[in-house]
């Protein structure tokens, strides 16, 4: 107890040290004022706020030190726990990266590394195939529950609000085949569909332990979010149990735990950006500033009637690329794209789609698709001509005023017009086929740097 004794007598100095330093910053003030000078009051302020401050989190912290000894039964007692707690540290972290390496020696199996989640409501799982979204459910089960598969399917793939909503394996697996899906994630098929025989599949092909299966008996998972085990990427599946009942009383505990689920992750999930944007003409670098705003945002991007239908029949069937690419053998192909003479553009590799646009937004993109390099939005204005140029090929009745201004705009940097242009390029991609293909076509890149189409040029021909 000697100890504490001294502890206690250092956190009285720490006070009268604090109160010594507010009585000499006050006292310097006085000299101040009895030399004619003002008193710096916002310096005494600050002075004895940041004294009082620090003296406050001293005392504080000793005194969860003393706590913590006193638990600990005297000082002696509390660092030898203290090192003995290090010591336990070090040989959990030594151990972590012994079996890190020899996984990644090819010593030890996937299955073989000591699990991160309980593996009774998370299981990990070595991917996600769905949508990388945490509003997806899917009904799992390890042996056939009639009543269950009934519901699921007359009841199809169920919505909640959120745009949540729980989907049902076998029936997503025969509207997989639906051509008009399969030709939007996979485009390169484009022969005949229906000779892809979609393969029997079960979500817990994916769990990293497979022993797993046994747990779920009914439920629903999510797969969302992930962690790192001994240096492999985990996705967290997230089980919850429901039980055979009336339609009433399944729907019932669907809703219990989707509700659950929204109220404990809706952080941040539905959050919409409403701040005010800076107006438009205040510096050279808006376009740049304003670009993902502009080509992500649905009203500006979706334009086209087409997408809206096509992206709502492809959110009702649930279905993700990743999904296809499980089902139906092949790996994802990118095809050559073509500028004809007569300045269509067409993609050959994904059955001759071609990709639409309206005369100043393909102007536009083929002034990108001559630049490789990418082009800086604040330098628009040496491109202005080459633009006028590209922009009179495609329409060579001649160039108006009204035109000549649109121009203008585009390769002004302090208006959005470069941006609208971009999105309305990045829509006429994905009207035909899936982003995680058309990325590579349309107009990206991170601010401050050149945007451009990630294409390789090997893959662009240019007909003459």
């Amino acid at each position: 107890m000697i100890v504490l004794n001294i502890l206690l007598y250092v956190l009285i100095v720490c006070g009268i040290i604090t109160v010594i330093s507010v009585v000499v910053c006050i006292i310097i003030q006085f000299n101040r004022f009895r030399k004619g000078k003002n008193i710096e009051w916002g310096v005494l302020g600050r002075s004895f706020l940041t004294v009082l401050y620090l003296g406050a989190f001293v005392m504080l912290e000793l005194d969860n030190y003393l706590s913590d000894v006193r638990k600990a039964g005297g000082f002696s007692e509390y660092k030898r726990k203290k090192k003995e707690n290090e010591e336990a540290e070090r040989l959990k972290r030594e151990e972590k990266e012994r079996i890190t390496l020899a996984y990644k020696n090819g010593e030890l199996k996937r299955e073989e590394l000591p699990r991160v989640l309980d593996g009774i409501k998370e299981f990990e799982f070595n991917r996600n195939i769905f949508n990388d979204d945490i509003k997806d459910f899917v009904y799992v089960e390890n042996e056939y529950n009639e009543v269950l598969n009934d519901f699921f399917m007359r009841h199809g793939h169920i919505h909640f609000k959120h745009g949540t909503r729980v989907l049902y394996m076998p029936k997503l697996l025969n509207e997989i085949k639906h051509e008009d899906i399969v030709r939007y994630y996979l485009p390169y098929k484009h022969s005949d569909i229906q000779q892809y025989q979609t393969s029997s599949f079960s979500l817990f092909d994916d769990l990293a332990y497979p022993e797993d299966a046994q747990k779920m008996k009914h439920g629903i998972i999510c797969i969302a979010n992930t962690q790192v085990n001994h240096g492999v990427n985990v996705f967290i599946g997230h089980y919850f149990p429901i039980e055979e009942g009336t339609d009433e009383s399944i729907m019932l505990q669907l809703e219990n735990i989707i509700n659950d689920w929204i109220a404990k992750n809706s952080f941040g999930l539905f959050y919409t950006d409403k701040s005010e944007q800076p107006e438009q003409g205040v510096s050279d670098d808006f376009a740049d500033y304003e670009f993902w705003k502009t080509i992500y945002n649905d009203e500006i991007a979706i334009l086209i009637e087409e997408v809206r239908e096509r992206v709502a029949c492809l959110q009702q069937y649930g279905v993700s690329r990743n999904l296809l690419l499980k089902m139906i053998e092949g790996k994802p192909k990118i095809s050559r794209l073509v500028i004809t003479r007569d300045y269509r553009i067409i993609l050959p590799g994904y059955g001759n789609i071609e990709i639409k646009m309206e005369p100043l937004n393909k102007a536009v993109y083929l002034l990108f698709l001559r630049h490789e390099e990418g082009i800086i939005f604040k330098h628009l204005p040496d491109y202005e001509h080459e633009l006028l140029e590209i922009y009179a090929k495609l329409k060579p009745m001649g160039i108006n005023d009204k035109v000549r201004k649109s121009i203008g705009d585009i390769c002004n940097p302090c208006l959005n017009s470069i941006n609208e242009k971009c999105a309305r390029i990045r829509g006429a991609f994905i009207s035909q086929f899936d982003e995680s293909l058309a990325k590579v076509y349309f107009i990206t890149g991170f601010r401050g740097y050149p945007k451009g189409i990630k294409l390789p040029r090997k893959l662009v021909v240019w007909e003459e």
